[in-house]
């Protein structure tokens, strides 16, 4: 008996500190609620300690990541990172500024946006030069598919499903 009330006071105190998480993230992040709010909701619900939600990244932050990979990236993109220079979410969902890099598969150029363990874990979100369509490279597979057509559509609809079903 003594057990189980113990873990039942450790769960109570579990949800505590995540409902307390998530009260923080969102009077944080107003603007990431305001522009991307479902997948806001989502990322709240699954916020662990470990997370990480990055300030946003400034206009010549974000210019010199594109002067060092030598890619532009689509609007959508930078409107992103201009919220939040990068999140890291341990159920899979990996997009940062300063992870960005280029990648070269099956002869096509490639900016790696980030990770999403879409169907395995390391799974990548890429993006073209001139393009808003994402990618991601299913490296089990060795094929790019394409997911969907910005960013906006990853995450309201892709990362947010995704996150509410893990």
């Amino acid at each position: 008996e003594r057990y189980l009330a113990e873990l039942d006071a450790f769960c109570k105190e579990q949800e505590r500190v995540q409902r307390e998480k998530q009260k923080e993230f969102k009077a944080n992040n107003p603007e990431l609620f305001g522009r991307y709010l479902k997948f806001s909701k989502a990322l709240a619900k699954v916020l662990d300690p470990s997370d990480e939600i990055k300030p946003a990244a400034t206009e010549e932050q974000i210019g010199n990541q594109e002067s060092v990979l030598d890619f532009t990236l689509p609007s959508q993109v930078r409107e992103f990172f201009l919220l939040t220079a990068g999140i890291n979410v341990s159920t899979g969902v990996i997009v940062e500024l300063s992870g960005t890099f280029n990648l070269t598969i099956h002869g096509e150029r490639y900016c790696v946006l980030g990770e999403f363990w879409k169907e395995a874990d390391g799974d990548q979100l890429l993006l073209r030069p001139g393009e808003e369509t994402i990618w991601y490279y299913a490296h089990e597979q060795d094929k790019v598919k394409r997911l969907c057509n910005d960013m906006a559509e990853l995450l309201e609809k892709k990362l947010a499903r995704y996150l509410n079903e893990h």
